[in-house]
């Protein structure tokens, strides 16, 4: 028994059945892709779409961690809690804050601690820390400090005196004290029907 080689055979072959036969694999290598392809660009999609929704995921859990980390510092970093002690001890005044009783050597430990507070105010606006977190943490301390040290108004729980720092360098800062008050409910007037929910 003599075998042709598949080359000896091609060679043979009429190249009009060549031509078809050659048209007839690109024509079946065609019809699987286009019955895959689909699947497999859905399948794709699905794991561009995890992917984005893992690094989306580890973004968040990074921000709630850098948020945590500059909270924290309110109480851990020697500098804020200096400054907070210092203010603390010059303004308590039984149930009350009387910032009135702050001088002009106090200057330092307010303009410590107000650029603390205008660096996370910094942080929130540019998206790198979680407002929620810092909102939850430290929405009272903005409030009176801003309102006590920077804009010179008493509230509830303390007493205003002059301010010591320019507010003006502390635009973040009161913006976001603003922000979060703007969203604060109240609902005594929700129930009444005419508050801002």
């Amino acid at each position: 028994m003599n075998f042709e080689t598949p080359l000896q055979i091609f060679q043979q072959l009429d190249p009009q059945y060549f031509v078809a036969f050659v048209g007839l694999l690109i024509a079946i290598a065609l019809f699987r892709l286009s019955v895959s392809l689909p699947r497999k660009i859905g399948q794709l999609r699905d794991e561009v779409r995890r992917a984005a929704e893992n690094i989306d995921e580890a973004d968040e859990a990074r921000k709630r961690e850098a948020t945590l980390d500059a909270v924290r510092r309110f109480e851990s970093d020697p500098e804020v809690r200096q400054a907070v002690r210092a203010i603390w001890e010059k303004t308590k005044s039984g149930h009350l804050t009387d910032y009135s009783l702050l001088q002009q050597e106090d200057k330092f430990q307010v303009l410590s601690f107000l650029n603390y507070l205008d660096g996370v105010a910094c942080g929130l606006n540019q998206g790198i820390l979680d407002e929620t977190v810092a909102k939850d943490y430290l929405q009272h301390v903005v409030h009176k400090s801003v309102q006590g040290l920077l804009l010179g108004e008493s509230g509830e729980t303390w007493i205003a005196g002059p301010t010591l720092v320019d507010p003006d360098k502390f635009e973040n800062l009161i913006g976001l004290e603003k922000r979060w008050r703007a969203a604060e409910v109240h609902p005594l007037f929700r129930m009444m029907g005419r508050g801002v929910t």
